[in-house]
């Protein structure tokens, strides 16, 4: 059996307005919208198409995403993902892109496969 890793990362919707809360002064997050990256659904796509090519691949999305994107991730499943895992935890939020690099190539590592 083949297995394929997509890396997907949700963002905000910049096509939705952004509302800010006037006594924080920042950004409501109950507004925002999530979706996913552009690029990263291309390699969902790719990906589904590869497996369509080679039977018995399987596919599994690994993404760093907090509990309020969530959403995205049963996107994932339901255009055609076999599993999905989300990646979270206290001091993720902010990481540095070389941070988010080693914590998504921890959850790969420890793929069991």
């Amino acid at each position: 059996m083949k297995h394929l890793v997509v890396t997907a990362a949700p963002v905000h919707d910049c096509r939705d307005p952004v509302v800010l809360d006037p006594v924080r002064k920042q950004v409501d997050p109950a507004s925002l919208r999530w979706m996913l990256n552009p690029p990263d659904m291309i390699a969902l796509e790719q990906a589904l198409r590869l497996r369509d090519r080679i039977p018995g691949t399987r596919i599994r999305v690994v993404s760093i995403a907090p509990p309020a994107a969530e959403s995205v991730l049963r996107e994932c499943l339901a255009v055609g993902a076999d599993e999905v895992e989300r990646v979270w935890g206290e001091g993720i939020e902010g990481a540095d892109p070389h941070g988010v690099a080693s914590i998504l190539a921890a959850a790969v590592r420890r793929l069991p496969f």
